[in-house]
């Protein structure tokens, strides 16, 4: 009785740490933390926390494992060994949450690659307003959503002051770190105009033309992969089919003709 309520509480804690990580982050929190003036009047340095998001997945497994080893989620009722069912739950949950993340990442990069044209107009009009590089990224930031404000903000976050690193360097940080390919182009750019300077707006102007005849060149080519996929098995069973029906009566008229007199 004592395992059985340990494990139920154990359950009902990962269930809701599961649904807890699952919630989307409000974006107003994830921007405010770094942006949101606090009583000096500089904007707030973020605090990096190591990633600790496994934990509900892996503490979900073993709660199933050890249900599973005392029977209660197989019909028999059958109790098995709790430590090696344990440690397989919770394997079992690192791996779902492993591949989660890698979709995550994955979905996060397509997103981002479709943002950077409209963000490198963006930044064109900021900057032909007369905004610098740094002042025209925080009015994209706070115009837009997605991960490129994301990125922007935590590139701004990182020439802070009394940070020891300047805008040119967090841009360069930001191309190594950044969601996409695309990405490191633009911050390469803007990085290589805050320190040359140079007619930014054209360049940007440029890049996201560029961008986005790459991105209309890639769509096509996967519509075309895509209709491959679609009707490639539809002909590969109908060309066999049809070609039965069509030489089925010419064999049938060939064998009656071999067996007449």
């Amino acid at each position: 009785v004592p395992m059985r309520f340990v494990a139920s509480l154990l359950a009902g804690a990962s269930v809701a740490l599961v649904v807890s990580s699952l919630r989307p982050p409000d974006v107003g929190s994830v921007v405010g933390r770094y942006l949101a003036p606090d009583g000096d009047g500089n904007r707030r340095k973020p605090h990096r926390t190591p990633d600790v998001s496994w934990v509900p997945w892996v503490v979900a497994g073993v709660v199933f494992g050890l249900l599973v080893a005392q029977g209660d989620l197989l019909p028999g009722g059958v109790e098995r060994p709790p430590v090696l069912l344990g440690l397989l739950g919770g394997a079992g949950g690192w791996v779902v949450w492993s591949v989660r993340r890698t979709n995550a990442g994955e979905r996060r990069s397509r997103s981002f690659r479709l943002e950077v044209p409209v963000l490198a107009d963006a930044l064109a009009l900021q900057v032909v307003s007369g905004e610098s590089v740094s002042s025209a990224m925080l009015h994209v930031v706070e115009l837009t959503d997605g991960v490129g404000s994301e990125e922007f903000v935590a590139a701004l976050a990182r020439v802070d002051e009394g940070a020891e690193m300047g805008l040119a360097e967090s841009l360069m940080t930001a191309a190594d770190m950044s969601a996409h390919e695309d990405g490191r182009r633009l911050y390469e750019l803007l990085a290589h105009a805050h320190v040359s300077g140079g007619r930014l707006a054209d360049a940007l102007i440029e890049l996201a033309s560029d961008l986005r005849s790459e991105v209309e060149r890639d769509l096509t080519a996967e519509s075309g992969r895509r209709m491959v996929a679609t009707y490639g098995p539809v002909l590969m069973l109908m060309v066999p089919t049809a070609l039965v029906f069509l030489l089925y009566p010419t064999l049938m008229g060939l064998r009656v003709l071999a067996g007449a007199p």
